[in-house]
């Protein structure tokens, strides 16, 4: 199959060519140098957060792992609430609802479906083997 780091790096590239776009729209302000330490550190939990959605992905049916990503809602709206006060709007509330009812319904859909049967375990690999090794056994 693909390398998961393959798979990471094309999303980050996706969407730099996005933000690149949107540069266009909005315009560039310069980073301040107080805030590079903290972009570095969102990078790598960002970076990290990829990877661990590919393997988990690689690794189990979509149905179970695909309810999981619903998570950082809640904490996304507490985090805006709790650092800047902010509240969603009702059409942000709307989208809201909508994600969190097609997660609910795709993780109870998925408990009357058998189809969804275990993923036969494999060895997690984020890099390709080297060459001058034998491949793990199966």
């Amino acid at each position: 199959g693909v390398p998961s780091l393959l798979v990471a790096l094309s999303s980050t590239v996706a969407l730099t060519l996005v933000a690149g776009a949107w540069l266009l729209v909005e315009g560039w302000r310069l980073i301040e140098r107080a805030h590079l330490g903290w972009l570095a550190l969102g990078a790598g939990f960002l970076a990290g957060g990829v990877l661990c959605t590919i393997a988990s992905l690689r690794r189990s049916a979509l149905s179970t792992v695909a309810p999981l990503r619903y998570l950082s809602l809640p904490f996304a709206l507490a985090l805006g609430f709790g650092v800047w006060g902010e509240l969603p709007g009702p059409l942000a509330c709307a989208g809201i609802v909508l994600i969190a009812a097609s997660g609910l319904w795709v993780l109870l859909g998925a408990k009357r479906t058998p189809a969804a049967a275990s993923v036969p375990e494999r060895r997690l690999r984020l890099f390709r083997p080297s060459r001058h090794r034998a491949p793990p056994a199966a």
